[in-house]
């Protein structure tokens, strides 16, 4: 996001993003990606279709996938249930627990990988 955006729109302060209140850059994406931002409902769904006119993109070359809809489902047992289900495409996170039933459904498999990642202790 370009640093002239950011002031405009009131997004310079992290604090500000934080906040419950609405600003126009939590309504407006500012971004150049292969998606772009088609509505966002906080807490409930965010939809993206792809951005054609992306720079990206080789002359002639589109991808399989035309919309994404991200579906945020905080409890695990439906969140993996939904997966088993055909009811979402990709499911993260998989409870450990849960990781070889995902594995060796028909319908599913998983994709495991180093991660990295920086916990903060502050003590």
């Amino acid at each position: 996001m370009s640093k002239g955006w950011a002031e405009e729109h009131g997004a310079v302060n992290p604090e500000s993003a934080a906040g419950e209140g609405e600003s126009y850059a939590r309504r407006h994406a500012n971004g150049t990606g292969p998606f772009k931002l088609v509505s966002r409902e906080a807490d409930v769904k965010t939809v993206f279709e792809v951005n054609k006119d992306w720079w990206g993109f080789k002359a002639g070359e589109r991808t399989n996938v035309t919309r994404v809809v991200f579906t945020p489902i905080s409890s695990d047992a439906t969140r993996v249930a939904a997966l088993l289900s055909g009811n979402v495409h990709m499911a993260y996170p998989i409870p450990v627990q849960d990781m070889r039933r995902v594995d060796t459904n028909a319908g599913t498999s998983m994709l495991v990988g180093p991660e990295v990642r920086t916990i903060y202790l502050g003590m």
